[in-house]
């Protein structure tokens, strides 16, 4: 994990006066915003369920869920539904996956086993440090990202509209660029599409 301390030799030069808590406050929101653009913080995880949870917590502490990409039962596929549509008295292993509240999952119906779970996480509102991929593959665009709002604050010493324009600009353009890579991977795999027919 970096530190978001780690961050501001992307924001201090451009924004000197800015105080310290104010640069970690827009980098967390840049970052937030990155990964909920790109889907890039991919966490897999696999969680043994006893069937006595109401609810299961599947997000680390300092994340916060932003989509499931896929989730699994024991290796059977399961189908997600709204908490209004979800099945809890149906009998047999659980084949429904939904939410009451977010960062927390409830299977349906209830049953003991192996969850596993594929997700797309984002930094939490209070998180003092995030992945060190992120630092690692795009310090700079989130650093713009943070920039890009800091100056844009009105009547602060260091408000820079213009200047803020240009790395909103930068920012919006790395999102974009970096969706397809971030479903691609490393490994340059295809992104597979499903047809919809209407």
């Amino acid at each position: 994990m970096r530190e978001l301390d780690d961050f501001l030799r992307f924001i201090l030069p451009y924004a000197p006066s800015c105080p310290i808590p104010m640069a970690q406050q827009h980098l967390r929101a840049a970052a937030r915003e990155f990964c909920e653009a790109t889907r890039c913080w991919r966490e897999v995880d696999c969680i043994a369920v006893t069937g006595d949870e109401i609810e299961v917590i599947c997000v680390p502490p300092y994340a916060t869920l932003h989509e499931i990409e896929a989730a699994s039962f024991d290796d059977e596929p399961l189908e997600r539904v709204s908490f209004s549509n979800a099945r809890f008295a149906a009998s047999g292993s659980p084949r429904q996956i939904t939410q009451s509240q977010p960062n927390a999952i409830s299977l349906a119906p209830k049953g003991a086993g192996t969850l596993r779970i594929s997700m797309f996480l984002k930094p939490g509102q209070d998180a003092d440090a995030i992945p060190d991929f992120l630092y690692d593959q795009w310090a700079e665009d989130i650093g713009n990202g943070a920039l890009a709002r800091i100056l844009n604050l009105p009547e602060q010493p260091f408000t820079n509209p213009a200047a803020a324009a240009t790395y909103r600009v930068l920012f919006e353009r790395a999102k974009a660029s970096n969706f397809n890579a971030s479903m691609r991977g490393q490994q340059r795999a295809p992104v597979r599409t499903r047809p919809k027919f209407l």
